[in-house]
Protein backbone atom coordinates (compact mmCIF):
# COMPACT_ATOMS: atom_id res chain seq x y z
CA UNK A 1 0.00 0.00 0.00
CA UNK A 2 1.43 3.54 -1.10
CA UNK A 3 2.37 5.97 1.33
CA UNK A 4 0.18 8.53 2.42
CA UNK A 5 0.98 11.89 1.48
CA UNK A 6 2.81 14.23 4.49
CA UNK A 7 1.35 17.39 3.40
CA UNK A 8 -2.23 18.26 4.04
CA UNK A 9 -3.96 21.27 1.89
CA UNK A 10 -6.85 22.68 3.43
CA UNK A 11 -8.84 25.10 1.48
CA UNK A 12 -11.63 27.65 3.63
CA UNK A 13 -13.49 30.22 2.50
CA UNK A 14 -12.12 33.14 4.83
CA UNK A 15 -10.02 31.04 7.64
CA UNK A 16 -7.82 31.96 10.01
CA UNK A 17 -8.36 35.48 8.62
CA UNK A 18 -11.01 37.30 10.79
CA UNK A 19 -12.46 37.59 14.41
CA UNK A 20 -14.99 35.09 14.29
CA UNK A 21 -15.54 34.10 10.69
CA UNK A 22 -14.79 30.10 10.85
CA UNK A 23 -13.57 30.26 14.33
CA UNK A 24 -14.98 26.81 14.58
CA UNK A 25 -12.47 25.45 12.23
CA UNK A 26 -9.71 26.39 15.06
CA UNK A 27 -10.08 23.16 17.05
CA UNK A 28 -8.93 20.56 14.13
CA UNK A 29 -5.75 22.65 13.30
CA UNK A 30 -3.98 21.28 16.22
CA UNK A 31 -4.61 17.77 15.43
CA UNK A 32 -3.96 18.15 11.64
CA UNK A 33 -0.57 19.67 12.80
CA UNK A 34 0.13 17.12 14.83
CA UNK A 35 -0.58 14.41 11.69
CA UNK A 36 1.21 15.92 9.08
CA UNK A 37 4.48 17.20 8.45
CA UNK A 38 2.88 20.59 7.15
CA UNK A 39 -0.13 21.63 6.67
CA UNK A 40 -1.33 24.64 4.42
CA UNK A 41 -4.55 26.71 4.69
CA UNK A 42 -5.83 28.26 1.32
CA UNK A 43 -8.17 30.67 2.22
CA UNK A 44 -11.36 31.41 -0.84
CA UNK A 45 -11.12 35.10 -0.06
CA UNK A 46 -8.44 37.35 1.28
CA UNK A 47 -9.84 40.31 4.06
CA UNK A 48 -8.18 43.09 5.49
CA UNK A 49 -7.57 41.60 9.08
CA UNK A 50 -4.40 39.91 10.08
CA UNK A 51 -4.41 36.29 11.29
CA UNK A 52 -6.25 36.37 13.96
CA UNK A 53 -5.85 32.61 15.09
CA UNK A 54 -2.64 31.70 16.59
CA UNK A 55 -0.98 28.77 13.85
CA UNK A 56 1.35 26.03 14.83
CA UNK A 57 4.55 26.29 13.32
CA UNK A 58 4.02 24.03 10.66
CA UNK A 59 0.70 25.64 9.46
CA UNK A 60 1.13 27.92 6.63
CA UNK A 61 -1.34 30.15 5.09
CA UNK A 62 -1.39 30.51 1.60
CA UNK A 63 -2.89 32.89 -0.94
CA UNK A 64 -3.38 32.13 -4.66
CA UNK A 65 -3.56 35.45 -6.96
CA UNK A 66 -5.62 35.06 -10.24
CA UNK A 67 -5.98 38.48 -10.64
CA UNK A 68 -4.19 38.91 -13.96
CA UNK A 69 -5.90 35.47 -15.38
CA UNK A 70 -8.23 35.43 -17.97
CA UNK A 71 -10.88 32.50 -18.88
CA UNK A 72 -12.57 32.42 -22.10
CA UNK A 73 -15.48 31.60 -23.31
CA UNK A 74 -15.59 27.72 -24.36
CA UNK A 75 -13.93 27.04 -21.00
CA UNK A 76 -16.84 28.32 -19.02
CA UNK A 77 -19.05 26.93 -21.44
CA UNK A 78 -17.07 23.64 -20.69
CA UNK A 79 -17.43 24.04 -16.97
CA UNK A 80 -21.41 24.95 -17.25
CA UNK A 81 -22.37 21.70 -19.17
CA UNK A 82 -25.70 20.72 -18.87
CA UNK A 83 -26.87 23.72 -16.44
CA UNK A 84 -27.41 25.47 -19.91
CA UNK A 85 -30.37 23.78 -20.63
CA UNK A 86 -31.70 24.28 -16.87
CA UNK A 87 -34.02 27.74 -16.50
CA UNK A 88 -33.25 27.83 -13.34
CA UNK A 89 -29.73 28.24 -13.94
CA UNK A 90 -30.50 30.77 -17.20
CA UNK A 91 -32.55 33.47 -14.81
CA UNK A 92 -29.26 34.04 -13.64
CA UNK A 93 -26.66 33.01 -16.14
CA UNK A 94 -25.04 36.61 -16.47
CA UNK A 95 -24.04 36.21 -12.36
CA UNK A 96 -23.13 32.38 -13.00
CA UNK A 97 -20.75 32.96 -16.16
CA UNK A 98 -18.74 35.18 -13.54
CA UNK A 99 -18.49 33.29 -10.99
CA UNK A 100 -18.05 30.10 -13.03
CA UNK A 101 -14.88 32.62 -14.51
CA UNK A 102 -13.86 33.01 -11.27
CA UNK A 103 -13.81 29.28 -9.97
CA UNK A 104 -11.59 28.25 -13.30
CA UNK A 105 -9.39 31.04 -12.62
CA UNK A 106 -8.72 30.14 -9.62
CA UNK A 107 -8.32 26.09 -10.14
CA UNK A 108 -5.64 27.47 -13.04
CA UNK A 109 -3.67 29.73 -10.03
CA UNK A 110 -3.71 26.33 -7.80
CA UNK A 111 -2.51 23.84 -10.89
CA UNK A 112 0.48 26.98 -11.06
CA UNK A 113 1.54 26.50 -7.46
CA UNK A 114 1.10 22.88 -7.44
CA UNK A 115 3.50 22.16 -10.10
CA UNK A 116 6.50 23.70 -7.95
CA UNK A 117 5.08 21.76 -4.54
CA UNK A 118 4.80 18.05 -2.57
CA UNK A 119 2.40 15.79 -3.49
CA UNK A 120 -0.65 16.49 -0.60
CA UNK A 121 -3.80 15.43 0.51
CA UNK A 122 -6.62 18.16 -0.94
CA UNK A 123 -9.44 18.86 2.09
CA UNK A 124 -12.02 21.49 1.23
CA UNK A 125 -13.91 22.56 4.07
CA UNK A 126 -17.07 23.04 2.63
CA UNK A 127 -18.67 21.37 -0.38
CA UNK A 128 -18.73 24.72 -2.78
CA UNK A 129 -16.52 26.14 -4.67
CA UNK A 130 -13.28 24.72 -3.84
CA UNK A 131 -14.74 21.66 -4.79
CA UNK A 132 -15.36 22.69 -7.87
CA UNK A 133 -11.87 23.87 -8.15
CA UNK A 134 -10.67 20.34 -7.19
CA UNK A 135 -12.61 18.43 -9.50
CA UNK A 136 -11.54 20.56 -12.54
CA UNK A 137 -7.82 19.82 -11.38
CA UNK A 138 -8.63 16.45 -10.80
CA UNK A 139 -10.15 16.42 -14.84
CA UNK A 140 -6.87 17.38 -15.82
CA UNK A 141 -4.81 15.08 -13.93
CA UNK A 142 -3.09 17.75 -11.95
CA UNK A 143 -4.54 15.85 -8.47
CA UNK A 144 -5.05 12.50 -8.25
CA UNK A 145 -8.37 12.93 -5.71
CA UNK A 146 -9.72 15.38 -3.13
CA UNK A 147 -12.22 14.98 -0.27
CA UNK A 148 -14.55 17.66 1.16
CA UNK A 149 -16.60 17.91 4.30
CA UNK A 150 -19.81 19.01 3.95
CA UNK A 151 -22.00 21.49 5.95
CA UNK A 152 -25.43 23.36 4.94
CA UNK A 153 -25.69 25.93 2.78
CA UNK A 154 -23.07 23.80 0.75
CA UNK A 155 -25.14 21.04 1.18
CA UNK A 156 -28.42 21.29 0.84
CA UNK A 157 -30.42 22.41 -2.60
CA UNK A 158 -32.48 24.67 -0.64
CA UNK A 159 -30.30 26.82 0.61
CA UNK A 160 -28.73 27.95 -2.67
CA UNK A 161 -29.71 31.09 -4.74
CA UNK A 162 -31.44 29.04 -8.13
CA UNK A 163 -32.77 26.16 -6.15
CA UNK A 164 -29.85 23.11 -6.62
CA UNK A 165 -25.61 23.43 -7.21
CA UNK A 166 -25.22 23.30 -10.21
CA UNK A 167 -21.61 22.32 -10.44
CA UNK A 168 -22.44 18.82 -8.52
CA UNK A 169 -21.12 16.42 -11.01
CA UNK A 170 -17.49 18.51 -11.32
CA UNK A 171 -17.47 18.50 -7.69
CA UNK A 172 -17.38 14.64 -7.75
CA UNK A 173 -14.86 13.76 -9.71
CA UNK A 174 -12.06 12.89 -8.45
CA UNK A 175 -13.65 12.69 -4.93
CA UNK A 176 -12.86 9.96 -2.88
CA UNK A 177 -15.22 10.56 0.27
CA UNK A 178 -17.61 13.22 1.28
CA UNK A 179 -17.80 13.29 4.69
CA UNK A 180 -21.31 15.21 5.84
CA UNK A 181 -21.43 16.82 9.85
CA UNK A 182 -24.50 15.16 10.65
CA UNK A 183 -26.41 11.79 9.94
CA UNK A 184 -28.91 14.23 7.79
CA UNK A 185 -26.64 15.00 5.90
CA UNK A 186 -25.20 11.61 4.90
CA UNK A 187 -29.03 10.70 4.22
CA UNK A 188 -29.52 13.63 1.94
CA UNK A 189 -26.31 12.95 -0.07
CA UNK A 190 -27.00 9.12 -0.35
CA UNK A 191 -30.39 9.76 -1.75
CA UNK A 192 -29.16 12.01 -4.11
CA UNK A 193 -25.51 10.73 -5.02
CA UNK A 194 -25.78 6.76 -4.13
CA UNK A 195 -22.75 5.79 -5.87
CA UNK A 196 -20.58 8.93 -4.00
CA UNK A 197 -18.97 7.22 -0.62
CA UNK A 198 -19.94 9.23 1.80
CA UNK A 199 -19.63 8.90 6.00
CA UNK A 200 -20.82 10.75 8.76
CA UNK A 201 -17.99 13.08 10.39
CA UNK A 202 -18.79 15.07 13.58
CA UNK A 203 -17.00 18.34 14.21
CA UNK A 204 -15.90 18.54 17.53
CA UNK A 205 -14.92 21.31 20.43
CA UNK A 206 -12.57 21.54 23.25
CA UNK A 207 -12.79 20.76 26.64
CA UNK A 208 -13.75 23.54 28.52
CA UNK A 209 -14.87 22.51 31.70
CA UNK A 210 -18.02 22.68 33.67
CA UNK A 211 -19.51 25.92 33.17
CA UNK A 212 -21.38 26.94 36.76
CA UNK A 213 -25.20 27.03 37.73
CA UNK A 214 -26.44 30.43 37.52
CA UNK A 215 -27.48 31.79 40.84
CA UNK A 216 -30.52 34.37 41.50
CA UNK A 217 -34.42 34.68 40.84
CA UNK A 218 -33.82 35.07 36.95
CA UNK A 219 -33.56 32.55 34.37
CA UNK A 220 -30.84 33.64 32.50
CA UNK A 221 -30.55 32.63 28.62
CA UNK A 222 -28.16 33.45 25.89
CA UNK A 223 -28.44 32.82 22.38
CA UNK A 224 -25.78 32.59 19.55
CA UNK A 225 -26.16 34.12 16.01
CA UNK A 226 -25.96 36.52 13.26
CA UNK A 227 -28.94 38.72 13.59
CA UNK A 228 -30.51 38.29 10.18
CA UNK A 229 -34.04 36.63 8.89
CA UNK A 230 -32.69 33.47 9.09
CA UNK A 231 -31.89 33.19 12.72
CA UNK A 232 -35.06 35.19 13.79
CA UNK A 233 -33.81 37.23 16.67
CA UNK A 234 -36.63 39.40 16.19
CA UNK A 235 -38.80 36.63 17.27
CA UNK A 236 -37.32 36.59 20.60
CA UNK A 237 -38.40 39.79 21.72
CA UNK A 238 -42.32 38.44 20.69
CA UNK A 239 -41.53 35.72 22.69
CA UNK A 240 -40.13 37.45 25.84
CA UNK A 241 -43.28 40.13 25.61
CA UNK A 242 -45.24 36.96 26.42
CA UNK A 243 -42.97 36.22 29.85
CA UNK A 244 -44.23 36.73 33.27
CA UNK A 245 -41.34 35.56 34.71
CA UNK A 246 -37.78 37.60 35.56
CA UNK A 247 -35.33 36.82 32.68
CA UNK A 248 -32.25 38.03 31.83
CA UNK A 249 -31.51 37.38 27.89
CA UNK A 250 -28.04 37.75 26.78
CA UNK A 251 -27.30 37.88 22.52
CA UNK A 252 -23.97 37.43 21.02
CA UNK A 253 -23.80 38.45 17.51
CA UNK A 254 -23.90 41.52 15.22
CA UNK A 255 -25.43 41.40 11.83
CA UNK A 256 -27.93 44.02 10.19
CA UNK A 257 -30.62 43.27 11.84
CA UNK A 258 -29.39 44.02 15.14
CA UNK A 259 -30.42 47.56 15.67
CA UNK A 260 -33.70 46.95 14.57
CA UNK A 261 -33.93 44.19 17.12
CA UNK A 262 -32.15 46.46 19.81
CA UNK A 263 -34.99 49.12 19.39
CA UNK A 264 -37.70 47.06 19.54
CA UNK A 265 -35.88 45.30 22.84
CA UNK A 266 -36.78 48.74 24.34
CA UNK A 267 -40.25 47.96 24.49
CA UNK A 268 -39.94 44.73 26.91
CA UNK A 269 -41.52 44.89 30.48
CA UNK A 270 -39.39 45.44 33.24
CA UNK A 271 -39.30 41.36 34.27
CA UNK A 272 -37.30 41.22 31.04
CA UNK A 273 -33.53 42.18 30.99
CA UNK A 274 -31.29 42.53 27.82
CA UNK A 275 -27.76 42.56 26.81
CA UNK A 276 -26.53 42.48 23.47
CA UNK A 277 -22.82 41.71 22.97
CA UNK A 278 -22.52 42.06 19.12
CA UNK A 279 -19.59 40.34 17.45
CA UNK A 280 -17.22 39.44 20.17
CA UNK A 281 -13.88 37.41 20.13
CA UNK A 282 -14.47 33.09 20.36
CA UNK A 283 -12.12 33.37 23.31
CA UNK A 284 -14.33 35.76 24.98
CA UNK A 285 -17.45 33.73 24.38
CA UNK A 286 -16.04 30.84 25.94
CA UNK A 287 -15.09 33.01 29.01
CA UNK A 288 -19.08 33.89 29.16
CA UNK A 289 -20.06 30.53 28.83
CA UNK A 290 -16.78 29.63 31.47
CA UNK A 291 -17.19 32.10 34.14
CA UNK A 292 -20.91 33.32 34.17
CA UNK A 293 -23.52 30.62 33.56
CA UNK A 294 -26.52 30.22 31.30
CA UNK A 295 -29.79 28.26 32.11
CA UNK A 296 -29.84 27.84 28.28
CA UNK A 297 -28.94 28.53 25.35
CA UNK A 298 -31.77 29.48 23.07
CA UNK A 299 -31.79 28.63 19.00
CA UNK A 300 -34.84 29.96 17.00
CA UNK A 301 -33.03 29.60 13.44
CA UNK A 302 -34.98 28.34 10.20
CA UNK A 303 -32.38 26.16 9.40
CA UNK A 304 -29.13 24.49 10.78
CA UNK A 305 -26.70 22.00 10.05
CA UNK A 306 -25.57 20.41 13.57
CA UNK A 307 -24.68 23.93 15.03
CA UNK A 308 -21.18 23.70 17.14
CA UNK A 309 -22.52 27.00 19.09
CA UNK A 310 -24.25 24.22 20.74
CA UNK A 311 -22.06 21.85 20.82
CA UNK A 312 -20.24 24.31 22.84
CA UNK A 313 -22.74 25.42 25.24
CA UNK A 314 -23.50 21.32 26.11
CA UNK A 315 -19.80 21.01 26.56
CA UNK A 316 -20.35 23.56 29.81
CA UNK A 317 -23.47 21.42 30.59
CA UNK A 318 -25.60 23.85 29.60
CA UNK A 319 -28.95 22.58 28.12
CA UNK A 320 -30.76 23.67 24.64
CA UNK A 321 -33.62 24.61 23.65
CA UNK A 322 -33.83 24.94 19.49
CA UNK A 323 -36.07 24.59 17.00
CA UNK A 324 -36.30 21.61 15.00
CA UNK A 325 -34.30 22.49 11.80
CA UNK A 326 -31.49 20.08 10.32
CA UNK A 327 -29.10 18.17 11.79
CA UNK A 328 -30.27 20.00 15.51
CA UNK A 329 -31.75 16.98 16.82
CA UNK A 330 -28.92 15.05 16.51
CA UNK A 331 -27.44 17.59 19.59
CA UNK A 332 -30.61 18.53 21.31
CA UNK A 333 -32.51 15.51 22.77
CA UNK A 334 -34.33 14.39 26.16
CA UNK A 335 -30.27 14.24 27.55
CA UNK A 336 -29.96 17.89 26.40
CA UNK A 337 -32.65 20.43 26.19
CA UNK A 338 -35.92 20.47 24.17
CA UNK A 339 -36.80 20.81 20.72
CA UNK A 340 -40.07 22.97 19.69
CA UNK A 341 -41.14 22.68 15.96
CA UNK A 342 -39.46 25.11 12.93
CA UNK A 343 -43.19 27.38 13.34
CA UNK A 344 -43.07 29.27 16.12
CA UNK A 345 -45.61 29.66 18.75
CA UNK A 346 -44.68 33.04 20.87
CA UNK A 347 -47.00 31.86 23.65
CA UNK A 348 -45.92 27.82 23.88
CA UNK A 349 -41.93 29.07 23.95
CA UNK A 350 -42.59 32.25 26.58
CA UNK A 351 -44.63 29.28 28.83
CA UNK A 352 -41.66 26.58 28.31
CA UNK A 353 -39.41 29.89 29.30
CA UNK A 354 -41.67 30.85 32.44
CA UNK A 355 -41.43 27.07 33.45
CA UNK A 356 -37.77 26.43 32.87
CA UNK A 357 -37.12 26.97 36.57
CA UNK A 358 -39.55 24.82 37.61
CA UNK A 359 -37.93 21.54 35.81
CA UNK A 360 -34.80 19.20 36.26
CA UNK A 361 -32.70 20.80 33.89
CA UNK A 362 -31.99 23.34 36.17
CA UNK A 363 -30.25 20.43 38.38
CA UNK A 364 -26.72 20.03 38.53
CA UNK A 365 -27.23 15.90 37.98
CA UNK A 366 -29.36 17.22 34.32
CA UNK A 367 -26.35 19.55 33.32
CA UNK A 368 -23.39 16.79 33.71
CA UNK A 369 -25.78 14.45 31.72
CA UNK A 370 -25.64 17.22 29.48
CA UNK A 371 -21.68 17.46 29.00
CA UNK A 372 -21.24 13.70 29.29
CA UNK A 373 -23.67 13.50 26.02
CA UNK A 374 -21.03 16.26 24.53
CA UNK A 375 -17.83 13.85 25.54
CA UNK A 376 -19.47 10.84 24.07
CA UNK A 377 -20.47 12.70 20.45
CA UNK A 378 -18.77 16.05 20.09
CA UNK A 379 -15.76 16.58 21.70
CA UNK A 380 -12.78 17.48 19.52
CA UNK A 381 -10.44 15.05 21.43
CA UNK A 382 -12.62 11.93 20.32
CA UNK A 383 -14.14 13.46 16.55
CA UNK A 384 -11.11 14.90 15.63
CA UNK A 385 -8.05 11.73 15.72
CA UNK A 386 -10.78 9.63 14.20
CA UNK A 387 -11.74 11.76 11.10
CA UNK A 388 -7.68 11.90 10.56
CA UNK A 389 -7.35 8.13 10.22
CA UNK A 390 -10.17 7.57 8.14
CA UNK A 391 -8.48 10.53 6.07
CA UNK A 392 -5.12 8.76 5.82
CA UNK A 393 -6.06 5.19 5.62
CA UNK A 394 -8.35 6.44 2.65
CA UNK A 395 -5.07 7.96 1.06
CA UNK A 396 -3.20 5.07 1.81
CA UNK A 397 -1.15 4.99 5.12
Amino acid sequence: MPESPRILHLYTLYYPQGNSIESFISPEIPYLSEAFEKVKIFPKIRIEDEHDFDLPENVEVVFLDHDNLTIGLFPRLRAIGANLFDRRFLKNALEEASLVGQTLMRAQSLAEYLEDNEQAIHYSYWFEEWSTVLGELFSKKVISGHITRAHGFDLYDERTKIGYHPYRKLQLRGLKKIYPVSDLGERYLLSRHNKATVARSYLGTPDHGMGPLPIGPSLKLVSLARVVPLKRINEMIEILMNCDSKISWTHIGDGPDLEEVKDKATELPGNIECEFKGEIAHEEVMDLFRLLGFHLLISLSESEGVPVSMMEAISFGIPVLSTDVGGVGEIVTGQTGMLVPKKLDHQVIATILDEWLLTGMISEEFRSGVRRFWKENFSAEKNYPDFIEDLKALHGS
